[in-house]
């Protein structure tokens, strides 16, 4: 599947970094750089301008998951900036999913990592469209808040989710998240157990945003999302 692509994979975890190493070589990849820091995986992303894909750790030393995704979109590296860039995590706040889906991150993959999640994360952000926006708006985005409150706070998977004590709104309907057409509209906000903000009240669900939470969804305890019902003149 992955012959004659060239994959870099950073993660400070040595088992982690063995493991998904193996699993790309057991896909059919023959060209796997590793890097187990994030300063190791910046200078590889300036060195080689060849890399397919990457899959990179968020918490990491030197510099984090989204400070390389947000260095390849606005162009700071050799690399291509529309790279498709999977991330791994052993978190599922809000504010990491906001910011690195606005960096238009490939996928989330959270660890522990099974080959068969890896192996579809992987389809799923090959297969995608990779239009780029351009480097200002990337470079507009804010990682800084969200690098240093996950750092410090070290919050553990399985904490986000949509709010459940806000009563259903005139118009909403609830459903499953798998469920959530494309171009649906939040009826309520989404929010963290600190009450972090993940998605606003009124926000359209892009096809991205959609298979991001997805990806968290086991993680995260996200069931159900509250969407705003169609109007009688958008019904078909």
């Amino acid at each position: 599947m992955l012959d004659g692509l060239r994959v870099l994979v950073a993660d400070d975890e040595a088992f982690s970094l063995s493991i998904i190493g193996r699993m790309l070589r057991e896909m059919g990849c023959k060209d796997v750089l590793q890097a187990d820091t994030g300063g190791k995986a910046f200078a590889l992303f300036q060195a080689e301008s060849k890399i397919s894909m990457a899959i990179v750790d968020f918490n990491m030393p030197d510099l984090n998951g989204l400070q390389i995704l947000k260095l390849i979109r606005t162009g700071k590296t050799a690399v291509a900036r529309n790279l498709p860039v999977l991330m791994l995590t052993g978190t599922a706040d809000g504010g990491l999913v906001s910011a690195a889906a606005a960096l238009d991150v490939g996928a989330f993959v959270v660890k522990p990592v099974s080959k068969a999640t890896l192996t579809t994360r992987i389809v799923k952000a090959l297969g995608e469209a990779r239009e780029a926006k351009s480097a200002a708006q990337y470079d507009a985005v804010d990682i800084d808040t969200v690098s240093k409150a996950l750092l410090l706070s070290h919050k553990p998977v399985g904490t986000v989710r949509a709010r459940s004590d806000i009563g259903k709104t005139a118009n909403g309907m609830k459903l499953r998240l798998e469920s959530v057409p494309v171009g649906a509209v939040l009826a309520q906000d989404i929010r963290g157990p600190d009450g972090e903000l993940l998605l606003s009240r009124g926000a359209m669900l892009s096809e991205r945003f959609l298979r991001r939470l997805r990806d968290l969804s086991g993680a995260a305890r996200i069931e159900y999302l509250m969407i705003e019902q169609p109007k009688k003149n958008e019904l078909p």
